[in-house]
């Protein structure tokens, strides 16, 4: 094989390795992490803003978890009895086989906390289909602050999930995560048979009857994405607490991490396999291509070096007469003149 040979299939090999890896690296993590923009840096890119009357919804430069921006939402007081108004943002996924074992995990400062006037909510919106029951819209609603007393309102509606954090610090950083999955089975049971075509994602703010101060929280690092990624929190203060919903005896844990008011950076440190970074992958890639490469090129090398073996092909004759040694085309020995 010639070298410009070899060189050209080095090539050709390397761009098919590196370009499946990250092909199917990319779709790995595409599927992982179902939410574009989480962290609000790309402005609104992903995010569809709304105003329930005399609220508004801004990039807050000011008050960050991380990077240059957090979302703010905010809810204006109500003019009268029985109206709320507020704010908020909405982000949906669709597709076939929408993933249920998911984890729910995001950053939020609010300005208020537990009950009272002001409603500051998660919610996931699932549009499901069971392969019994048929199709069915369900709702997880996480509170960070709630109107009024929980136990007199929660878990009516048997389309939804009522959660309620305790002890999430106002005017501070709260850490929230949990699972979706096992959040949805504590309130409907066995997940099994559910398949789900579209996720709607909500975070809003409702201010009630007869607030008198504009209120607000905000949001940053919004993530919905595959359980085996696992995060340990640095440089923060851990508080366990508990959801609950007060329409029945069950209870699911939770981690609230908050972190001072002035902090406005994360020390993160993730443990993540090779399967959820391309880049090493890539690297990986390059380094077994390398590797056959050589090889290749050592085999080459030693076939090369092997003795030549003589040639059995005979360049001459003898003369019939004397015997000295003549061309394969004389006619006549050069020695002794005789013919042959």
């Amino acid at each position: 094989m010639r070298i410009s040979s070899f060189i050209f299939l080095f090539l050709a090999c390397l761009v098919v390795v590196l370009g499946t890896s990250a092909l199917f690296f990319q779709s790995l993590s595409a599927d992982d992490e179902l939410i574009v923009n989480g962290s609000f840096e790309d402005e609104w890119n992903g995010w569809d803003k709304y105003s329930l009357g005399r609220g508004y919804v801004s990039l807050d430069p000011v008050n960050p978890y991380d990077g240059q921006y957090s979302l703010a939402i905010q809810g204006t007081p109500t003019p009268q009895a029985g109206t709320t108004y507020g704010s908020g943002v909405r982000q949906t996924i669709e597709g076939a086989g929408l993933p249920l074992d998911l984890e729910l995990e995001f950053w939020t400062k609010p300005w208020v906390s537990g009950n009272g006037i002001v409603q500051i909510t998660a919610m996931l919106t699932l549009y499901t289909t069971h392969q019994t029951t048929g199709p069915a819209i369900l709702k997880i609603v996480y509170y960070v602050a709630w109107l009024g007393e929980a136990e007199s309102w929660a878990n009516i509606r048997p389309d939804e999930a009522d959660y309620f954090v305790q002890g999430a610090v106002p005017f501070s950083w709260n850490h929230f995560q949990t699972s979706v999955k096992n959040d949805f089975e504590s309130r409907w049971g066995d997940s099994t048979g559910y398949s789900l075509s579209k996720i709607v994602l909500t975070l809003e703010i409702t201010v009630g009857y007869p607030a008198t101060n504009t209120e607000y929280a905000n949001w940053d690092d919004v993530s919905l994405r595959g359980l085996h990624i696992t995060t340990a929190q640095t440089g923060t203060t851990s508080i366990t607490t508990s959801w609950f919903t007060p329409s029945s005896t069950m209870i699911v844990t939770a981690t609230v991490i908050t972190t001072e008011a002035q902090s406005t950076t994360r020390a993160t440190e993730e443990s993540i396999t090779l399967f959820t970074r391309p880049e090493l992958a890539v690297a990986v890639a390059i380094l077994i291509v390398a590797a056959i490469s050589v090889v290749a090129i050592t085999l080459r090398r030693r076939r090369s070096n092997l003795p030549i073996a003589p040639s059995t092909q005979s360049t001459g004759k003898y003369c019939i007469s004397c015997g000295a040694a003549m061309p394969l085309t004389a006619k006549y020995c050069p020695k002794c003149g005789s013919s042959q």
